[in-house]
């Protein structure tokens, strides 16, 4: 049989064992930390505005950490990172922020607020959502033995404002033709803004009576380079019917059109009208068609007939 110092041997030797293989429990239980009072942006307006995401970080301990705080204080390095899913949406603040923890009750401590900047550029997807994320992780406390947290992430939409920007180009500035023709001008439209947009026409001013007689394109809705959904350019047509009188015409008039770019899914967010001037000519001599030529010899052949008939009676 064993002797009683050999048997106290192996329990103290086995206890050893365990001590040494088992991790220290405020080792296997880390902190918690969550994001509080967070103060979203509101639709950031391109180029020139910025808007501010707010929060704070509570840092929650672990229980068994509280024992071994003695009455020193410690402070907690709060690890941040931010970003969108869109380049062009920047957040610009602090990498860190700290908690500082004391001695007492409380095992729950905030940090102080945290402050982004967001901006955007122009070349950001106008009035649509754009998801971001921040991210806090706790850094391990040596002092208290503490160790680091696990990251917890905060997910947030942001809305960039409409930048609108349209372009026009016609095919022919002037066109000529004879009297009771269609003149049609080609407008090549282009929107270089960032959301999608939807072309208004108008015409500026009002022509002489005689040249009233035109047609103004429809709406033109064009996709925005940001966000590739649809053509950004497309062709309208503006047509004038040319006035006429019975001989020789030569008339001309000149036209100026306006387009005002509207967002297609907000139309009360509109942009700066542009104009195009077109000058249109008639000139030529106008021979009445062969209608009221066929009538007047209708007329005139039933007056005769009438007269053969009343002869032969």
């Amino acid at each position: 049989m064993p002797s009683k110092t050999n048997a106290f041997f192996l329990v103290a030797l086995l206890a050893l064992v365990m001590l040494t293989l088992a991790p220290p429990a405020t080792a296997q239980t880390k902190p918690t930390i969550t994001l509080t009072g967070l103060s979203f942006p509101d639709t950031i307006p391109p180029e020139i505005g910025v808007q501010q995401l707010k929060f704070k970080v509570r840092y929650q301990m672990p229980n068994q950490a509280q024992p071994g705080l003695g009455t020193v204080a410690s402070t907690v390095v709060i690890a941040l990172t931010a970003s969108c899913s869109n380049p062009e949406v920047h957040l610009n603040g602090p990498t860190a922020t700290t908690v500082t923890i004391v001695a007492g009750p409380t095992q729950t401590f905030d940090s102080p607020e945290v402050i982004y900047q967001v901006s955007a550029s122009r070349k950001a997807p106008g009035l649509q959502l754009i998801d971001c994320t921040v991210t806090a992780k706790a850094n391990e406390v040596n002092a208290q033995a503490i160790p680091a947290s696990d990251a917890v992430g905060q997910k947030f939409d942001v809305t960039v404002g409409y930048f609108p920007y349209i372009s026009a180009k016609l095919a022919a500035a002037s066109l000529d033709t004879g009297p009771q023709k269609a003149l049609p001008f080609s407008i090549e439209v282009s929107n270089f803004g960032n959301a999608d947009t939807t072309v208004i026409f108008a015409l500026v001013g009002q022509p002489p009576e005689k040249w009233i007689n035109y047609q103004l394109p429809p709406p033109l809705p064009l996709g925005s380079p940001n966000s590739a959904t649809s053509a950004t350019q497309d062709t309208a047509t503006f047509t004038i019917n040319t006035p006429f009188s019975n001989g020789w015409n030569n008339d001309e008039q000149s036209f100026q059109i306006q387009m005002t770019p509207f967002a297609t899914v907000k139309q009360d967010e509109s942009g700066t009208p542009i104009q195009v001037s077109v000058f249109a000519r008639s000139r030529g001599i106008y021979v009445p068609g062969p209608e009221p030529m066929l009538i007047a010899f209708a007329v005139v052949g039933a007056a005769l007939v009438a007269k053969m008939v009343r002869r032969d009676e």
